[in-house]
């Protein structure tokens, strides 16, 4: 297809970055009203990058990057994250992504030495040089009874600067794995509804929580804020009864050792890494950093 055109960074443009928008309707079903009203408050992140071949108007294959700053066994690393993998439907079996990808990966190996992506389908991108990494949830035998706690519920479409607010200078959640800024991440998983009823503020702790309580377990997704409360602080404010915990992350920042916990693989394994991998210790990125 001679007649394609490809263009790249072109994130800051806004007329050619709206033209991306309908793949991405076509190929997830994300509504473009969706993604217009989401950059408009402010949550677009500065760094995305997308890589977009071009059929006159029509955006027709994308891959995207964006800086992932991570904490590796307590160290900063400066990584990068792909996402918006996506080919029109009717430009499908031209190889579009193998041209879109490779122009992305090259340009990245001279940014970075790790890149991380989350897909359904690991097999695609394993002739580029990508690994699955298997992550693994935390449990705890961690009883608590109801009683008064100190949180109230967000309504997020109506709370969108209390969450840019918890993620100016948001604090990792663990030492072992965890984003340093991912509050893009963090607030397109949040126009998910499932996740707007998980979502909690701590006005004495000024952190988010996301969380859920089924059959007595205590299911820890996220803690968002300028300074990490710690475990004594989280209970305080939990109101909820249960007699075990389910981290989503590694749990060092909170029980570092003084609690049993038991590690198991999570069920669901779509992250993967390109270039050398330095973490042996078990981790799970938490969901709401899901890119």
């Amino acid at each position: 297809m001679p007649s394609l055109i490809l263009r790249k960074k072109y994130a800051h443009e806004t007329a050619l970055r709206e033209r991306l928008y309908p793949l991405f309707q076509t190929v997830f079903g994300i509504d473009a009203a969706l993604l217009r009203e989401y950059h408009s408050r402010g949550f677009w992140n500065p760094t995305y990058s997308p890589y977009t071949l071009f059929d006159g108007n029509l955006a027709v294959a994308n891959a995207s990057k964006f800086a992932l700053p991570l904490l590796l066994d307590g160290q900063a690393v400066q990584a990068a994250g792909i996402q918006s993998v996506m080919t029109h439907p009717e430009y499908r079996g031209h190889g579009l992504m193998k041209r879109v990808f490779t122009e992305l990966l090259s340009d990245l190996d001279r940014e970075t030495d790790l890149a991380f992506l989350q897909t359904d389908a690991p097999e695609l991108y394993r002739p580029y040089g990508f690994q699955l990494l298997k992550q693994h949830l935390f449990t705890a035998e961690i009883s608590k009874p109801a009683k008064a706690g100190g949180l109230r519920k967000v309504d997020f479409l109506q709370e969108t600067g209390l969450v840019r607010e918890m993620f100016q200078e948001n604090q990792p959640v663990s030492k072992r794995f965890a984003p340093l800024a991912y509050g893009s991440s963090f607030a397109l998983n949040l126009y998910d509804p499932s996740w707007q009823e998980r979502l909690f503020y701590a006005e004495s702790l000024r952190a988010l929580l996301v969380y859920e309580v089924r059959d007595g377990v205590l299911r820890l997704f996220d803690v968002a804020g300028w300074k990490l409360p710690t475990w004594d602080e989280l209970l305080a404010v939990i109101p909820d009864a249960f007699t075990r915990v389910e981290f989503h992350f590694a749990p060092d920042a909170f029980l570092d050792g003084a609690v049993p916990v038991q590690v198991v693989p999570a069920a669901y394994q779509n992250l993967m890494v390109r270039g050398n991998f330095p973490l042996a210790s078990p981790f799970k990125l938490q969901p709401t950093a899901a890119f």
